[in-house]
């Protein structure tokens, strides 16, 4: 008897220790499984008033200034949702909301085990200038510094569409083919993000925006050039 209750004791014991080990390798293995990635957030300025500067284009109010709304979906929130699709959303511009989103749904997919990978890169540049003019040709938008003779910015309307807005003495205005502006003594900030979510080999979606905020030196915003930018789905 006492031998029989050895034995019972020490399967008992395997059994639990088995157990233990499967729920270990399982919890391991999920955790291994969650989303890799990457997150990069930049802003490049020299002084506390370039610094500022970023800070007025990134809180502009674009929904009133562009008549866009923020993103190109009405819930942009649908990605906490398990469905049996792709959450895709883009933004028709860039300010500190958007920014705050894709950061946000960054940190929330990489507790995930799905998307495998994720990444989000922002990057601002901003550079004082003392005359920049702005063209329509038909073909492009073309971004001058008149003092140095360079070339600031150029987008032909065959790979991305620009929306140009600037400011004439009461309200914003398109910028319309044959229209040349010229602006002395402003902030130039060039703005950029990109978000991807990977799945798998055809399952992926990749959000690239870009846009130019032209600021005079009182942080008055005065043209604003948001590019339409192809989206990529797999």
């Amino acid at each position: 008897m006492r031998k029989h209750m050895i034995v019972l004791f020490t399967v008992c014991l395997i059994a639990v220790f088995a157990a233990l080990i499967f729920v270990w390798n399982t919890t391991d293995s999920q955790q291994s499984e969650k989303a890799s990635g990457e997150m990069s957030l930049i802003r490049n300025f020299n002084t506390p008033d370039e610094e500022q500067a970023i800070a007025t284009a990134e809180t502009l109010d674009y929904v009133t200034i562009t008549g866009y709304g923020r993103f190109d979906m009405r819930d942009s929130e649908d990605y906490k949702q398990p469905r049996t699709y792709i959450s895709y959303v883009y933004a028709k511009f860039i300010d500190i909301e958007v920014i705050k989103y894709y950061q946000e749904r960054y940190v929330y997919q990489q507790k995930q085990t799905s998307p495998k990978s994720v990444t989000l890169n922002y990057m601002t540049n901003v550079t004082q200038f003392t005359n920049v003019s702005v063209t329509n040709d038909g073909e492009a938008i073309v971004i001058y510094d008149v003092d140095n003779s360079a070339t600031l910015s150029t987008t032909n309307f065959r790979s991305a569409v620009p929306h140009v807005f600037y400011k004439s003495s009461t309200e914003y205005q398109s910028l319309q083919l044959g229209d040349n502006l010229n602006f002395s003594d402003v902030y130039f900030i060039e703005m950029k993000y990109q978000y991807f979510e990977y799945y798998a080999s055809t399952a992926a979606w990749w959000a690239d925006a870009q846009q130019i905020v032209i600021l005079d030196q009182n942080l008055a915003h005065i043209l604003i050039c948001i590019y339409d930018m192809p989206q990529i789905i797999a």
